[in-house]
């Protein structure tokens, strides 16, 4: 037990630089000069709260926990600037109601993709996303028949528990006319604003480190997007991992996607595969791609239907994998044989999905299916790549052509449970995912998404659960380990965003046995 300290005590020239870097290195975060006496406070709040001796002792402690324990969540929250306000930056706010939004929308009816996505990073408590929720709520009049992905991020589990309450205070609507209050916020008190259920239920809100190599990624669902906000939060980061994070948002950004930064962010204008652009004094990226054109659809051998998986048992069987041989089709006619793939192409394919050119994978396996024909591999990974490219329905098709030819496959089931979660298409996307652990019981990543299904869905005492037997699964494997789904992020780091969307729903719902 660490001994208690008085406030006040002083923090040494040493020990400070050490921690800056430290926090520059977990968050990208860089303390400015003006910002040490903050830091410096905040540092004998942490020592006196949590009872470290002193400031060497307590960074000690961070440099040999790998988690994003309560000391960092103090920390950070008190080193970055949360407030924010409904409809903020009126010019931006304009650019979208008066011509982004119209032109998308116009754009995705012909094309007949009637789908938008849309990521807040760095979102704060929430405000941001909930007021592109009420635009939309304006620009779509046939808004039911739409698919519509609003995700907020911040390493702020305190911001993010506010932003799922959906619950602020007169301040916050500084820039909001009282007809917007009253259409879509509920009072509650005297000072006290609840957003209404069906704005609410339009977002999603997680936890994310800009930092990390996490994204672009349909495992955080940060791929394909239309249009990425991240205002004011380059502030704190210096020009290399400026950009780095905007390297990483143009892949993520769809063609012809928007990216729109604070107006006291530092926006270099020559960013490469980013085109630096102007409406009315307000400037903007767009992503740089020559004319796209999406994948046709695939001729299905039928018309497209729900998907039905096999029940699944109470309780994970981890002896499936050692009974598979039993369980494949005993006639050879019933499963064509794969022929054999040459190392050399498939190694390449595998490297472009690795470095994410999905554009360049697809050409890649279309040639390789061309010459040799269809194996469930390769199925597999052009599902993945269209998956990630937001062409959800085709990666749906081929994911269950993939199973017919390999149907203990978990890692297609996941990616088809992941495009499904695309399209809406929640109960089926269930099965899938249940599917996953049924195959294998450790796989992380199938609890994840299971527990953040749930969790949208309202059923948060079995969505802490499966976020718990994700951290299970992670304390059985290897923390060096390489996630499948998810390049750069090892099954450490991944825990560490486990734990923090346990920490984002425990302060929203209150302890976990609470839950519903």
């Amino acid at each position: 037990m660490h001994s208690r300290q008085k406030k006040g005590f002083s923090v040494s020239v040493l020990c400070e630089e050490a921690l800056c870097r430290h926090i520059r290195g977990r968050t990208g975060i860089v303390i400015q000069d003006h910002q040490l006496d903050n830091l410096r406070e905040t540092v004998s709040e942490i020592c006196d709260k949590f009872g470290y001796a002193n400031c060497e002792e307590f960074l000690d402690f961070l440099q040999q926990c790998e988690q994003y324990v309560p000391e960092l969540e103090w920390l950070i929250s008190r080193i970055t600037v949360g407030e924010t306000y409904f409809f903020r930056d009126q010019s931006q706010m304009d650019y979208l109601r008066l011509n982004w939004l119209p032109e998308v929308i116009n754009r995705k009816r012909e094309s007949g993709e009637k789908t938008l996505r849309i990521w807040s990073a760095g979102c704060s408590s929430g405000q941001e996303l909930y007021s592109i929720a009420i635009l939309l709520h304006k620009a779509l009049p046939d808004m039911e028949s739409w698919t519509l992905h609003l995700l907020g991020t911040d390493i702020n589990t305190d911001g993010l528990s506010r932003a799922i309450r959906g619950e602020y205070a007169e301040w916050s609507f500084r820039a909001t006319n009282e007809d917007i209050r009253r259409q879509h916020f509920i009072q509650k008190g005297d000072n006290q604003y609840k957003i209404k259920p069906q704005f609410r239920s339009m977002a999603k809100f997680s936890f994310l480190n800009l930092a990390d190599d996490s994204y672009p990624s349909i495992m955080t669902e940060t791929h394909a997007m239309d249009l990425i906000l991240c205002r004011n939060v380059f502030i704190y980061f210096d020009g290399s991992m400026t950009i780095n994070v905007l390297k990483k948002f143009t892949n993520c950004l769809a063609p012809e996607g928007r990216l729109l930064l604070g107006a006291s962010d530092m926006m270099p204008t020559a960013v490469d595969g980013l085109e630096f652009s102007e409406w009315s004094g307000m400037f903007y990226y767009r992503r740089a791609d020559e004319k796209y054109s999406p994948q046709p659809l695939i001729k299905a051998s039928r018309k497209p239907q729900a998907i039905t998986l096999p029940a699944t048992p109470s309780a994970p069987q981890p002896a499936v994998a050692e009974r598979a041989e039993k369980l494949m089709p005993t006639s050879a006619a019933s499963v064509p044989a794969a022929p054999a793939e040459p190392k050399s192409i498939d190694a390449r394919i595998r490297e472009l999905l690795r470095e994410e050119r999905w554009s360049e994978a697809i050409a890649a396996i279309t040639q390789y299916i061309d010459t040799h024909g269809e194996t469930s591999a390769m199925l597999q990974h052009r599902a993945k790549a269209l998956s990630n490219r937001g062409e959800s329905l085709q990666a749906v098709q081929l994911c269950q052509r993939s199973i017919e030819l390999d149907p203990l496959n978990h890692h297609t089931y996941l990616i088809m449970a992941l495009a499904l979660l695309e399209l809406n298409r929640m109960q089926e996307a269930e099965a899938a995912l249940r599917k996953v652990i049924y195959l294998n019981r450790d796989f992380i990543e199938a609890h994840f998404h299971l527990a953040l299904l749930q969790l949208r869905l309202g059923k948060v005492k079995p969505g802490l659960k499966s976020l718990e037997n994700a951290l299970s699964a992670a304390g059985r494997t290897d923390p060096g380990r390489e996630l499948h789904h998810a390049v750069g992020m090892t099954v450490g780091r991944f825990a560490e965003v486990v734990k923090n969307e346990i920490l984002v729903y425990d302060r929203h719902y209150g302890a976990r046995s609470a839950g519903r």
